[in-house]
């Protein structure tokens, strides 16, 4: 299925669901048209992809560094 989103507002909505409010980042704006990926399984919404950074795994199991919140040391 797909689905798609062009409201930067809804596609904030649906980034925050997946992410457990992870992002956006305060102050972060997602523009209208962005491009996320997300995947639906077995019931549960996840960010493959963020404003094209790939998320290697989904953002409730993600690192910090793999969400971009810290910098890697």
């Amino acid at each position: 299925a797909l689905i798609v989103v062009c409201h930067g507002g809804v596609i904030s909505s649906l980034v925050r669901t997946a992410t457990n409010h992870a992002r956006p980042r305060l102050g972060e704006r997602i523009p209208n048209g962005s491009t996320h990926y997300f995947s639906y399984l077995q019931g549960s919404l996840r960010l493959e992809e963020f404003n094209g950074q790939p998320i290697k795994r989904s953002a409730h199991e993600a690192t910090p560094e793999e969400l971009g919140l810290i910098s890697p040391s």
